[in-house]
């Protein structure tokens, strides 16, 4: 890995690159903005400022008025401090405009070498064809306790996803029970793993492990050396160290649900 590399905007384009969208969405980007604005869609994946990089208190309208645009739609919505922020006043602006900040996300770096340790046999993991959206759904929603209304626009999205050829799903099973769940994309010759989820009764049972074992299999078999990874600081962050990641950015999360 090239120590010179510019982290931050790596994952600042990763954030950008990764955003969801559907017929009627719309993308604004003013450079030191990006929106995404989904008038048919109530969840926040598909409202959200992506990046945002100017001075809350000098920007205190134009935020008011993004904000204000969301409400207006009646969706729930997040935005993004970070990568490579450093305005610390625009979180205070933020919350002075009702918004909560809920999570913290570290962009993580790590080669793709074998991990260290054995992967637990009895977990299978398979790089699903598009007939198998649903286990991957099914995985993803037990492991995140994500409510039933998700259901259907996930799995349009996976499916939608899968067949453009724009990411690759993977469900580790137990016995064919789907009971994990992560995606593996590229992004300017690096791998980039998302989306890693383990059903409750399965953690600590080597599931999320075993995906991350079978994502870098696949890069390694492709020639990519470097993989990336945006973690939850609290949850998959952690794990993500112990398996030899590197703490490279780190992006704040404010939302607004409905």
């Amino acid at each position: 890995m090239n120590e010179d590399t510019d982290w931050d905007n790596i994952f600042k384009g990763i954030l950008i690159a990764s955003a969801h969208s559907k017929y009627d969405t719309v993308a604004k980007d003013e450079g030191d903005l990006y929106q995404i604005t989904t008038p048919s869609e109530k969840a926040s994946w598909a409202n959200s400022v992506i990046h945002s990089n100017f001075d809350g208190l000098e920007h205190r309208e134009r935020i008011a008025t993004i904000i204000q645009n969301y409400r207006a739609l009646e969706v729930s919505f997040k935005w993004h401090i970070g990568p490579g922020h450093g305005l610390g006043n625009l979180q205070a602006v933020l919350e002075e405009f009702g918004l909560q900040h809920k999570f913290d996300c570290l962009g993580m770096v790590r080669s793709t070498e074998l991990l260290v340790g054995k992967v637990n046999p009895q977990i299978e993991v398979e790089n699903i064809p598009s007939k198998k959206a649903k286990d991957f759904v099914a995985a993803t929603m037990g492991g995140w306790n994500l409510p039933a209304t998700y259901h259907e626009s996930m799995c349009k999205n996976v499916l939608r996803q899968i067949e453009g050829g724009i990411a690759e799903y993977f469900v580790a099973r137990d016995n064919g029970r789907p009971v994990g769940s992560g995606i593996l994309t590229m992004f300017g010759g690096f791998g980039y793993l998302k989306r890693g989820s383990v059903v409750p009764e399965y953690r600590g049972k080597g599931v999320f492990k075993a995906l991350m074992a079978k994502r870098l299999e696949v890069l390694r078999d492709r020639g990519i050396s470097t993989v990336l990874v945006l973690a939850k600081s609290d949850t998959a962050a952690p794990r993500c160290e112990r398996f030899g990641f590197k703490t490279k950015s780190r992006i704040q999360y404010f939302f607004e649900q409905r």
